[in-house]
């Protein structure tokens, strides 16, 4: 949007999943690569701390509400995890906090197999194996209760296999890259 003496000048929005009001900073990074055509002041990758000035944060309501008896809400008074919209509405962020500013060609690079994509996805998978889990617990419980043995239902349930098969391969398999 603009620059500063010590930094830019963030102006857009961007999703935040998981434990938004409870960070102390937000990582913006690339998700998929931009197309041909897009406006280089999109292609962003920085740092910013939550309490800085012009960031705002549309949170989902909590399924916690204060107070909330666990037998009437059993999973979002132990579970709940809040994401968040966030809002940069002339959000200052200082230079050494920016990583891409503007380089169309970087940003899209970064999502690349051969990049920093191996190392989020790990990241991404060890969230997603803790909450199969959870889900893989609760499920079979149902389906016991309910006598579910079909397939498709087996085939569901076998989501966490493949993704815990994935992650420990990945971490056994891995290899550093150079630079």
């Amino acid at each position: 949007m603009g620059e500063t003496e010590h930094g830019i000048i963030v102006r857009g929005a961007r999703l935040l999943a998981t434990l938004a009001p409870f960070a102390d900073e937000q990582t913006v990074y690339p998700g998929t690569p931009l197309p041909k055509g897009t406006p280089p002041e999109y292609a962003l990758a920085l740092t910013v701390r939550m309490d800085a000035p012009g960031l705002i944060f549309l949170c989902r309501d909590s399924a916690v509400q204060p107070g909330a008896d666990p037998f009437d809400a059993p999973f979002s008074t132990r579970f709940d995890e809040q994401d968040a919209y966030c809002i940069f509405d002339d959000v200052e962020v200082p230079r050494e906090n920016v990583w891409i500013d503007g380089h169309i060609g970087v940003y899209n690079s970064v999502m690349m197999p051969s990049s920093w994509w191996p190392n989020i996805m790990q990241q991404t998978t060890i969230r997603a194996l803790t909450k199969l889990e959870f889900a893989y617990g609760l499920t079979t419980r149902m389906a016991a209760i309910v006598n579910d043995v079909s397939d498709r239902t087996q085939e569901m349930l076998s989501y966490v296999e493949a993704t815990r098969s994935a992650l420990i391969a990945a971490e056994e398999r891995c290899s550093a890259w150079p630079g």
